[in-house]
């Protein structure tokens, strides 16, 4: 797919990107079509890749390099959004890594200003302000808004660890899975507000995604490699690994 056809922006909103440890989350981030990428990085996950990116680019690994901001809890990220806001830069990507725990801080800011233990309506209403209105003033700032989140799974339920606010807020949310041989995860489309991708895409990149717009998935007749496998049966974990 050209990106020069996509040049002046993604054809979609902020994303989520999920999944477990070392499913690819932050390299799927780096690697986004829309360059020179930024990342906000909440939890030290792109730090390595910071510290080798020259040798990283001549793997192949990754495809350019990259900027990083180091934004270790409230203080820090909210400072970092003053300074994108004051110095007015465009990114092609900007990506929050993991958006799950900025989340997170947002949220017990908030309930700890509340008057009681007890989350509100109001309190969850501030939440969902503060990060959707973050949300769309980082936009404003890039070609490409990504986020992402850690895996948690409870019984046969699998979803982003969360506050809920920031699903809510995302446009697309994609599950990454990647076996211990492979290189690239596997893609599941959990929820779009576009109905153009299939359930799966195998081998993603973000750049994937695009080929889509020009040719939407057709859900009556999916390849099998477009669906998305069943789960296998949850164990609970034993107490050497809790």
């Amino acid at each position: 797919m050209d990106i020069d056809k996509f040049k002046s922006g993604a054809p979609f909103g902020a994303t989520l990107l999920w999944g477990k440890k070392s499913s690819g989350k932050t390299l799927a981030g780096l690697n986004s079509p829309w360059q020179p990428v930024h990342t906000i990085d909440t939890e030290n996950s792109s730090k390595e890749y910071y510290m080798n990116q020259g040798r990283l680019i001549d793997m192949g690994i990754l495809s350019s390099e990259f900027t990083r901001a180091e934004c270790l809890d409230r203080v820090s990220i909210n400072a970092e959004f003053s300074r994108i806001k004051n110095e007015k830069p465009h990114y092609g990507t900007i990506l929050i890594d993991t958006g799950g725990q900025w989340a997170e801080w947002t949220a017990n800011f908030y309930h700890s200003q509340a008057a009681s233990d007890k989350v509100s309506q109001i309190t969850w209403g501030k939440i969902r302000d503060e990060l959707r209105r973050f949300i769309i003033a980082l936009s404003k700032y890039c070609d490409c808004l990504l986020l992402t989140a850690h895996e948690r799974k409870y019984g046969p339920d699998i979803s982003p660890r969360c506050n809920p606010a920031l699903i809510e807020v995302a446009a697309i949310s994609i599950r990454l899975v990647r076996a211990p041989n492979e290189r690239l995860p596997m893609a599941e489309f959990v929820a779009s507000r576009i109905p153009f991708f299939p359930p799966r895409i195998n081998e993603f990149t973000i750049a994937k995604m695009l080929p889509f717009f020009d040719d939407p998935a057709d859900w009556k007749n999916l390849k099998e490699e477009d669906k998305i496998p069943d789960e296998p049966p949850y164990m609970p974990p034993t107490e050497m690994e809790e």
